[in-house]
């Protein structure tokens, strides 16, 4: 019987690829005495089976940090520098492969970007391994599975550098080839299925079976020969069963026709192997547990032909050679879970701790995240809206030119205050001047021609001219009163907020052009512009507080007071216009004055305060 490492088929170049890197990568760790120089040679080793222009890994191992980076070719290593570095990071970060195909615009030529993490023994991500390499879109599923491949076992190869810095011992170039071979599967049941094949091949028996341990419980892999496997038959049952007793006792389980061994030679009955036995038609059987320090992951059982027997050097031997793949069993096991695996898992290693009455800070936290958890379901909060307002004045009055004229004096400009009844600007009344000088004397002849109609009695001639001086003197009065309103004056108390003529004056300005907007120094009003997506709960009455950017550490109350039913457009954003007077206005406000207002509107279910707005865009962009 042969005791050598069996031999892991894998179909295709690509596991025959990875095969041989991974056997490449466990002689450079037989040959290297430091981490260091471990990780810088399997990094050079991976950058030349992939013909990578440029690799960088970046790995905290224990108290050490180990960094480095390999270039090849003639291209500018500070071009691919920082996409590599930027996507190693990303896969840190997430903890996930990251992958990305590269094109030139005028070139069919594709690049690809790949970064993997890097985990720990017990599954932390402990750094990662990026690089960039010529591939097509096919080619990136193979790259990728390499690659985690690669880290996986760079990180299980770097543990053994220091056990062998530790005990002096290092681990036999067959055992590392053996588990190079395991790492290049890609699922847990296509590495059973290729090591209870070899196995059998090699060890010339019967039936070779793997099954992985999950939750105390034993699944069954592959039986060797067989394709399918049938797990209510009774053969399938027996092995399953007796995997589980020897999952139970932790240790190697012989069964022969005469004697039942343990590991240490031990006569013992184990019944569920000697139903197997006796299954098995009296063929010696046995099972050899794999283990991961103290933690059983995977069973291996034998049943061997009737003429031939288990001695315990063969045993061991068996167990010393399939030692090794333990580890690879759970790296697949963990790689290929899905999702919802993956949160069972997670899910059931909460529970497990809570369960240890040693975990008192566990049981804390759940107790803390079911409290939360129920508040956010029945407790309240306040709901606020936050939105931008603008200073206003709560009256305002516009002067305008009352007639074409052309500006002769400014007396005000924006932001003097102003006394009712004083002046802002003066027009120019010389024109006006010389019209009413034309329009007395015309009058005082239209008024000699009615005293001489009257007096030659011709009474049509008579109340002509007195009609003509009725005319002339409504033309005076237009006159004498463009001239009055040629002094332009202010309408109220106030302070001019609006403007500045003082660049205009002596030029001709039309009617109606407007000259100045004036404000009352007291009654300020907020226009606050709310969004649409906030407009359903504002209504006039509610309360709120109010900070302007000018003084940010200075929030005054305010209540509201009318709500305009039709939106407006303002900064590219549709908002309803609300208003609130402000009766008691600081002294250094002004209009045009901008900040952030805070409308109460009330109290609202917890969860809806704090998750209504990524429900609502859910909703809207997925029509729920």
């Amino acid at each position: 019987m042969s005791t050598d490492t069996p031999t892991i088929a894998t179909p295709g170049n690509a596991g025959a690829a990875r095969s041989n890197l991974h056997e490449t990568i466990l002689a450079i760790a037989a040959d290297c005495a430091s981490r260091q120089a471990f990780f810088s040679e399997a990094l050079k080793c991976i950058a030349r089976e992939t013909e990578s222009p440029f690799a960088a890994i970046s790995i905290q191992f224990a108290s050490d940090i180990i960094e480095d980076q390999q270039h090849t070719g003639n291209t500018d290593p500070n071009f691919w520098r920082p996409l590599v570095q930027d996507y190693l990071t990303i896969a840190i970060g997430s903890g996930q492969p990251q992958a990305k195909l590269l094109s030139a615009r005028h070139s069919s030529l594709q690049l690809g970007l790949i970064a993997v993490p890097v985990c720990g023994p017990e599954g932390a991500v402990v750094g990662g391994l990026s690089l960039v390499a010529r591939m097509s879109e096919e080619d990136v599923r193979v790259r990728v599975t390499m690659m985690e491949s690669a880290a996986a076992l760079m990180m299980h190869a770097a543990r053994g550098i220091e056990k062998d810095r530790v005990s002096g011992a290092r681990r036999t170039i067959g055992q590392n080839r053996a588990l190079a071979k395991a790492a290049a599967c890609e699922t847990p049941e296509e590495l059973a299925f290729t090591l209870a094949n070899s196995l059998r091949n090699n060890l010339g028996c019967e039936h070779v079976a793997i099954g992985i341990v999950r939750r105390q419980r034993v699944r069954v892999l592959s039986v060797s020969g067989q394709d399918e496997l049938h797990g209510d038959s009774p053969g399938m049952l027996a092995i399953q069963q007796a995997m589980e007793e020897c999952l139970d006792f932790g240790r190697p389980i012989v069964y022969q026709a005469q004697q039942s061994l343990s590991s240490e030679g031990e006569r013992v009955g184990f019944c569920l192997h000697r139903n197997w036995h006796q299954v098995a038609k009296n063929a010696p059987v046995s099972s050899i547990p794999l283990k991961i320090e103290d933690r059983c992951v995977a069973i291996l059982s034998i049943q061997h032909r009737e003429s031939a027997s288990f001695s315990p050097d063969v045993i061991r031997q068996i167990s010393e050679t399939i030692q090794p793949f333990g580890a690879a069993f759970l790296l697949l096991q963990k790689a290929s879970r899905s999702l919802p695996r993956h949160a069972i898992e997670v899910v059931g290693g909460v529970c497990r701790a809570l369960a240890n009455p040693r975990h008192h800070g566990a049981k804390i936290a759940l107790a803390a995240g079911a409290a939360l958890a129920c508040w956010l379901v029945l407790g309240t909060l306040e709901h606020t809206v936050y939105v931008n307002f603008t200073v206003q004045p709560g009256q305002l009055r516009h002067v305008s030119l009352p007639y074409d004229a052309a500006l002769a004096d400014v007396r005000k400009t924006a932001g003097d205050r102003v006394a009712k009844g004083e002046i802002l600007c003066q027009l120019d009344e010389r024109e006006l001047g010389l019209q009413r000088a034309e329009r007395m004397a015309e009058l005082a002849v239209a008024e000699q021609e009615a005293q001489r109609a009257k007096a030659t009695k011709t009474p049509v001639d008579a109340r002509l001219a007195e009609t003509q001086v009725e005319l002339i003197r409504a033309q005076l009065a237009v006159i004498e009163s463009r001239i009055e309103r040629a002094t332009i004056r202010s309408p109220m108390d106030g302070a001019v907020i609006e403007g500045d003529l003082r660049t205009k004056v002596g030029s001709i300005m039309s009617q109606g052009a407007p000259l100045f907007r004036i404000a009352p120094l007291k009654g300020w009003k907020l226009e606050l512009r709310v969004p649409e997506a906030a407009i359903s709960g504002i209504r006039p009455g509610l309360s709120g507080r109010y900070a302007c950017h000018a003084r940010p550490e200075a929030a005054y109350e305010f209540q509201l007071s009318r709500l305009q039913p039709n939106a407006v457009v303002r900064d590219g954003e549709v908002a309803f216009v609300a208003e609130a007077e402000l009766e008691n206005a600081p002294a250094w406000a002004r209009p045009g004055m901008e900040g952030v207002a805070r409308i109460t509107v009330g109290r609202r279910p917890a969860w809806w305060v704090m998750f209504h707005s990524a429900v609502d865009y859910v909703r809207l962009r997925l029509w729920l």
